[in-house]
């Protein structure tokens, strides 16, 4: 994605074609590293929120030939993506290095200061869902950049970890 970002142009911000191939392709690779059954989780969770109008909306906008010969290459990519898909997903996250024990200690303290402050927020509120003020997409897709840059670096154990700890909080949400 960062390449992708960097060769983006003219006038509805594209990508090279070669970039969106390896775009695709991670992709691809990435979805196959997960069951099915956790690539489904995902895709069924985006459809229960998606009106069914919105395709033929975002049909409407380009050429309708253009977008069928799209999805159809998209349902061959998918056919593919499945047939090397695995079949268990890899092991959970193991525990982070003592050197990171202070850090934990820090959390705690800033979890028990700043929970009354989380609690007050509305989380469910659309502002959200809102772009950002006097914000570009461009400027966005930037900065959605630097944070792509910095998660290649990040040790890999520990991106599972917090992603682990993130689906573990939003399974906690107060209904």
């Amino acid at each position: 994605h960062h390449k992708a970002i960097g060769s983006v142009s003219g006038a509805n911000g594209v990508t090279s074609k070669a970039d969106w191939e390896a775009v695709n392709a991670a992709l691809g690779r990435v979805i196959a590293s997960v069951p099915e059954a956790t690539v489904m989780d995902v895709y069924n969770s985006v459809s229960d929120i998606t009106d069914p109008g919105v395709p033929a909306y975002l049909k409407s906008l380009v050429n309708g030939a253009d977008a069928e010969k799209a999805y159809a290459a998209f349902l061959e990519f998918k056919d593919v993506v499945k047939k090397n898909q695995v079949s268990s997903p890899g092991p959970a996250a193991t525990a982070a290095p003592a050197k990171y024990d202070a850090i934990d200690g820090a959390a705690k303290a800033l979890s028990d200061a700043s929970y009354p402050f989380l609690k007050e927020v509305d989380w469910l509120s659309s502002i959200y869902l809102k772009p950002l003020p006097g914000t570009s997409a461009k400027d966005a897709m930037k900065a959605i950049d630097k944070m792509i840059v910095m998660g290649t670096n990040v040790d890999g154990n520990i991106l599972k970890a917090a992603a682990e700890a993130h689906h573990k909080a939003i399974g906690s949400i107060d209904d």
